[in-house]
């Protein structure tokens, strides 16, 4: 029984463990609007002292993760547009997103 156990375990482990720890939070997603006019945050969790590369709109911006994990990079201000891009961070693509009002 125990055998079956440890293999069941080492056969799931891999697919429960995150293959990059690089995440944005759940209010990312595709087909979002980010502000107009303003700079835009860009934030999330990684490994300590990864290093994470942002890019939107022509704009390319680094950041790397602080002991806990934690990073932020903030976007310049963008102005407003209809035509769908994406919004990369990492390895993470969000596609579809738009310039605009958000309120």
């Amino acid at each position: 029984m125990r055998h079956l156990f440890l293999i069941t375990f080492l056969l799931a482990a891999p697919a429960a463990l995150p293959a990059d720890r690089l995440k944005p939070p759940a209010i990312f997603s595709d087909h979002m609007v980010l502000q107009r006019g303003r700079t835009v945050p860009v934030w999330g969790e990684a490994k300590a002292g990864e290093n994470v590369v942002v890019e939107f709109a022509g704009q390319k911006k680094t950041a790397t993760a602080d002991a806990n994990g934690k990073w932020l990079v903030k976007l310049d201000p963008l102005a407003t547009s209809a035509a769908p891009r994406d919004l990369k961070v990492g390895a993470t693509v969000f596609r579809d997103v738009l310039v605009g009002e958000v309120w």
